[in-house]
């Protein structure tokens, strides 16, 4: 019974997903001009999305196994402030670490430093909407009786497709 509970769980979330990821699609799509404009942009989006995907992943992981055993309870806030609080650090520490890989790299390679603070700005943006993005779906499925593992992962990463490539395109339009 357990088995087909997860399958029916799993493939509600990935169903989800679809339709979600379709709107990363069109965002894409939809800005076609700026990456003609500016081809690097191109090269940030698969690390602005895994890290957001990561932390957030890591995040509702987290919260998963807590809720499980019982160790954070969904009005208990000390246990979920502490890990929000790690993860968000762990989060904008990636974020400038890649961006200082970038700034490096166009610097050698004579480009603007300008489009390292892109990758800097859409981290910041970022890494709070997939913070409260994970911890929301993780309470929430939890609260549901639904098994967070199976709602949380496939989502989050999902949703962070959508919001990377949004972050992206805001933090390229207000900086470039």
């Amino acid at each position: 019974m357990r088995f087909w509970r997860t399958v029916a769980e799993t493939y509600l979330a990935v169903v989800i997903c679809a339709f979600i990821s379709f709107f990363s699609g069109l965002l894409a799509e939809y800005s076609l001009s700026l990456f003609y404009t500016f081809p690097f942009l191109l090269v940030m989006v698969p690390p602005i999305n895994d890290i957001a995907g990561n932390v957030g992943t890591i995040l509702g992981a987290r919260l998963s196994s807590a809720l499980h055993l019982g160790t954070i309870a969904p009005r208990r806030k000390g246990e979920l402030y502490s890990n929000m609080k790690i993860v968000s650090i762990s989060s904008l520490l990636m974020y400038a670490v890649v961006s200082l890989v970038f700034f490096l790299y166009l610097m050698l390679a004579g480009g603007s430093g300008r489009l390292a603070l892109v990758m800097l700005l859409s981290g910041l943006i970022l890494t709070p909407m997939v913070i409260l993005s994970s911890t929301f779906l993780s309470l929430l499925s939890f609260a549901k009786g639904l098994d967070p593992d199976n709602i949380t992962g496939p989502l989050i990463t999902s949703l962070c497709d959508v919001l990377g490539m949004c972050s992206l395109l805001l933090s390229a339009r207000l900086l470039l």
